[in-house]
């Protein structure tokens, strides 16, 4: 991760804190197996007005470099002076997903929710303690373990993405009943092949 900045931030500064003044807290609006999240559509709608008023704006165009994937933010004031940061992971290594335009969509997309969030000082409404415990990938499980895992996080937010309910995706994937039974799966292959039916 990087961070830069223009010469002089003094009149950012000074529109960050009316924005941040000024902006609503973020709702966690958009439904997941995992409760509520904020999406990145309801990031922007939440920023867009405060943003403008402040005579701030954004521009989040994608970026690759020696970390795999990501995000260049920045935040700019109509002064011309600015801040910018990137925000970059390295993609899941296994097979065909570094070559899936929907899996780098659904990956930029999140990037690009949490880096908004962070460089102008957001946060979202309510705890995402329960949430982290579910999707925390511990340290110690093997790297298969890993990739399942992170393949299935990724499967999620794609059926969320496209505004599925659970019982309607659980119909398009063979022997799934619910997530319950997603969730159980270890066959990294079928789980590819479930990617591919969204």
């Amino acid at each position: 991760m990087s961070f830069k900045m223009s010469e002089n931030i003094d009149k950012l500064a000074t529109a960050l804190c009316k924005f941040q003044a000024e902006v609503e807290p973020v709702l966690k609006d958009a439904p997941n197996h995992f409760g509520k999240y904020a999406n990145l559509e309801g990031v922007i709608a939440s920023i867009k007005a405060p943003l403008s008023e402040a005579g701030l704006s954004y521009h989040q165009p994608p970026i690759t470099n020696s970390l795999g994937c990501g995000v260049l933010t920045m935040i700019m004031h109509t002064s011309g002076q600015f801040i910018a940061t990137e925000f970059a992971f390295p993609v899941i290594s296994v097979p065909n997903v570094n070559k899936n335009c929907q899996a780098q969509g659904i990956i930029l997309s999140y990037y690009r929710r949490y880096a908004l969030l962070g460089a102008l000082g957001l946060s979202q409404t309510d705890d995402d303690g329960q949430t982290a415990v579910d999707i925390y990938v511990p340290q110690d499980m093997s790297k298969q373990e890993r990739d399942i895992k992170n393949l299935k996080k990724l499967l999620y937010e794609k059926i969320q993405g496209l505004g599925l309910s659970e019982k309607d995706a659980c119909k398009r994937m063979d022997g799934v009943k619910n997530y319950k039974d997603l969730k159980e799966i270890k066959d990294y292959s079928k789980i590819q092949i479930f990617m591919s039916l969204f």
